[in-house]
């Protein structure tokens, strides 16, 4: 699964609510849980949020949305000439105070 979420157009913002009156979130399940949304977001480029209160929900749309809002997409074209389906990392870098790149860990390259 986590294969197809490294396509290009695929960001994935991840919510895990921590609910007052439901399973402990101290548990090894939640804990696994959280880790994979975790993972889903880092790997995708998207974010994880981990609310306490259903009324917190609001505030983490609101986040979403902005983000979305103001994504900027860019293009790269390797120069490994290879066709082989491998998994390519990506690093992207900003050279601008109070600026943050969310960007995904990287993507798999086309086979022939």
């Amino acid at each position: 699964m986590l294969y197809l979420a490294t396509r290009p157009d695929t960001d994935i913002y991840s919510i895990g609510l921590h609910a007052a009156h439901g399973p402990s979130t101290g548990t090894r399940g939640f804990k696994e849980a959280e880790f994979v949304l975790r993972q889903f977001a880092k790997e995708t480029g998207g974010r994880s949020f981990f609310p306490n209160h259903v009324s917190d929900l609001t505030g983490v749309y609101e986040q979403i949305a902005e983000e979305l809002s103001s994504q900027y997409t860019i293009g790269y074209t390797s120069r490994n000439p290879r066709k082989d389906g491998g998994w390519r990392r990506l690093v992207v870098k900003i050279n601008r105070p109070n600026a943050m790149a969310r960007t995904k860990q990287g993507y798999f390259a086309p086979r022939s």
